[in-house]
């Protein structure tokens, strides 16, 4: 019986870890950092296992302590309000429209861009990200730009 409970206790342990081990989150990626002023960050990203995204690799800069970030989580992911310590701000916000200063992800991944909206980096053209960086997969030949500009919205 002891045998038996032995058995059965290290097997219960070892499906425990396997289980917390796949449970956490996989996503790797290795970005780097291309240029970085107060309004813009360039990055690349050097190795991606696929599933990595837009906010994965900002997790990984700050986990090397090369940027600050702070966010808002929202039924949409992750929505970035200030990056190394500049802050969006709302000029003018009313039922109808809003006016401020933010946060903007653009990619050279024009496949999940707008081609409305571009910015020139080095050469390459990128646009506005279409999806959120939660769900902006990264990848390994694109450049992912976070950008601190005016937005003027009306709905």
């Amino acid at each position: 019986m002891k045998k038996f409970t032995a058995l059965l206790f290290t097997f219960l342990l070892c499906f425990a870890t396997a289980f917390s081990v796949a449970c956490k989150n996989s996503r790797k990626t290795t970005p780097k950092i291309e240029s970085i002023t107060e309004t813009q960050i360039v990055m690349s990203i050097e190795e991606t296992d696929g599933k990595a995204t837009a906010f994965d690799a900002l997790k990984s800069l700050r986990n090397q302590d090369l940027i600050s970030f702070d966010f808002i989580e929202s039924s949409y992911g992750a929505y970035i309000t200030s990056i190394n310590g500049k802050a969006e701000y709302v000029i003018e916000s009313t039922l109808t429209s809003s006016k401020g200063y933010s946060w903007m992800l653009y990619t050279s991944d024009m496949e999940n861009a707008y081609e409305e909206k571009t910015i020139e980096i080095n050469g390459t053209t990128c646009g506005q990200s279409a999806l959120g960086a939660s769900s902006l997969t990264v990848k390994t030949d694109k450049i992912y730009v976070w950008f601190f500009e005016y937005y003027e919205y009306t709905w």
